[in-house]
């Protein structure tokens, strides 16, 4: 084993801080990892246990989809596009905001885990690998030209989030499938636990 801050370069531990800020991490979850022990051995467990990023890198790439964005269009009208069983009231565009404009081809992937994570470790793994969670509209672009993937696994939609005024709770979008075989658009907390199978919607930085 050895010394992480002898071998590390300064320069590479600022560029790692850079990758987690864009991700939401802030210098208050790193004072956790310092202060609680069981948090420093979650978050350690999910860096050693990575698979090779290299390797991973080209088993995804065959799970990419190219889909069309219509960022004119509002989300309720994406939502109607893509044609649900059912859709959760509380997704409106006060809550989650469409972004971008106009039309736009974009490549997504699916990315899963062999075990259960958490959300803050899925942020933190994805930073590591170069991938972008993806926010709602691009999922209901996948939805609606790609219907049957969600009946396959849940599809959280980490590029989203509404923040619940009076709990202060997170919540993520996620695409679904119902007990009867239909599609379902719904939303569920942040901090949840994710567990097999599902697949998180990411874009891959260029």
């Amino acid at each position: 084993m050895g010394n992480l801050l002898r071998e590390t370069p300064y320069s590479e531990i600022t560029a790692t801080l850079e990758v987690l800020q864009r991700f939401g991490v802030e210098r208050k979850h790193l004072e956790v990892i310092r202060q609680d022990e069981d948090y420093a051995i979650e978050i350690a467990r999910a860096i050693v246990n990575l698979r090779d990023p290299t390797r991973v890198a080209r088993k995804v790439t065959g799970n990419c989809f190219e889909v069309t964005m219509d960022c004119s269009r509002t989300l309720e009208q994406m939502i109607a596009e893509a044609r649900f069983s059912w859709v959760n009231p509380e997704i409106t565009a006060e809550r989650f905001p469409v972004k971008g404009a106009g039309k736009s081809k974009v490549c997504v992937e699916l990315f899963s885990y062999p075990e259960a994570m958490t959300s803050e470790l899925v942020l933190i793994d994805l930073a590591m690998r170069g991938l972008e969670p993806a926010p709602i509209e691009v999922g209901l672009a996948l939805s609606r030209e790609n219907p049957d993937l969600q009946r396959l696994s849940l599809i959280p939609m980490f590029g989203s989030v509404w923040i619940d005024p009076g709990s202060m709770r997170k919540y993520v979008p996620t695409l679904g499938g119902t007990w009867d075989g239909g599609r379902r658009l719904d939303m569920m907390l942040h901090k949840n636990y994710w567990f097999t199978p599902c697949r998180f919607l990411v874009l891959r930085k260029p």
